[in-house]
C-alpha cells in the first residue's frame, strides 16, 4: 500500500496575469490543481507547497524578490490548504538544500505526485532529482505550465520517459 503527497510547486503570483512573468494557461491549470488538492484533502493525503524565493542580491532574476507581492503563493491555495507545510527553495530541484526530503519522510511518504510551474525547468529537476529517485514519482501534466504550450509539453514528453505522467483525475 503506498503512501502518496501532493506537491504544487511554484504556484506563486508572479506567474499569474499581472505577475512578473506570467505563463501560459494559468487560469485553467489553477483550477485543475484546486480540484486536486480538494479531491487529495477527502482521500488524507498530504499537500505540500513549494515556494521559490529570490533574494535581492541576484542580478539574473527580476520575480521572486523577497519580500514582494509577486513571490507570495497564490492566495486561492494557501486559502484552501492554510495547514500546508512550505517549503522555501532557491533553486529548481526541489530538494536541494531544502527540508522537503526530511518532510516526506517524517510522514512515510513513498509515492510522489508533483505538478508545478516551469515544467521544462522546476518540475523536470524536482522529478528526476537524485533524491526523487527513493519514490514512486509522477508528475501530473495539468497542473503543469511554462512559458508557453510547447515548451510544456516537449518538457512533458521528455519527463515521461523518466518518470510516469498522468492527468490529476487519475492520481486520487
Amino acid at each position: 500500500m503506498s503512501s502518496p503527497a501532493l506537491i504544487l510547486i511554484g504556484y506563486q503570483n508572479d506567474y499569474f496575469p499581472g505577475g512578473q512573468f506570467p505563463l501560459w494557461n494559468m487560469e485553467a491549470v489553477l483550477e485543475k490543481a484546486l480540484d486536486a488538492i480538494e479531491r487529495a484533502r477527502k482521500a488524507g493525503i498530504p499537500i505540500i507547497l513549494v515556494q521559490q524565493v529570490v533574494g535581492y542580491h541576484s542580478e539574473m532574476v527580476s520575480f521572486f524578490i523577497e519580500g514582494t507581492k509577486g513571490v507570495e503563493l497564490h492566495s486561492s491555495i494557501t486559502e484552501m490548504v492554510p495547514e500546508a507545510p512550505i517549503v522555501m527553495k532557491g533553486c529548481g530541484d526541489c530538494f536541494q538544500e531544502t527540508n522537503l526530503d526530511e518532510i516526506l519522510q517524517e510522514h512515510k511518504i513513498d509515492t510522489l505526485y508533483i505538478g508545478g510551474m516551469m515544467t521544462q525547468a522546476c518540475v523536470t529537476f524536482s522529478a528526476i532529482s537524485k533524491v526523487a529517485q527513493k519514490y514512486d514519482v509522477c508528475v501530473l501534466f495539468d497542473l503543469c505550465t511554462s512559458v508557453g504550450e510547447v515548451v510544456n509539453d516537449l518538457a512533458l514528453e521528455d519527463m515521461a520517459f523518466w518518470v510516469k505522467t498522468m492527468p490529476s483525475s487519475e492520481a486520487f
